[in-house]
């Protein structure tokens, strides 16, 4: 019976030892960069690497409209 005390005394303190501290400032969690949710972080970079690619596209077609104002599209 002793060792199921200690057992749960220890699990109890790698638990609290492993939790979240409360006394982060407001301006640590906000200046963070970490997802809050799972996939988040994910989610992030997806919507980023779109407007990337749109960026790249836009400008494809403006180095097009370019070239055949030149005359020398096609």
């Amino acid at each position: 019976m002793q060792l199921k005390t200690i057992l749960v005394s220890l699990a109890t303190v790698l638990m609290v030892a492993c939790g979240n501290s409360s006394t982060e400032s407001s301006e640590d969690a906000a200046t963070r960069s970490e997802p809050d949710l799972p996939g988040q972080g994910y989610d992030r970079a997806l919507e980023r690497a779109r407007g990337v690619e749109q960026d790249v596209l836009d400008a494809a077609e403006r180095q097009r409209e370019q070239i055949d104002e030149q005359g020398g599209g096609g």
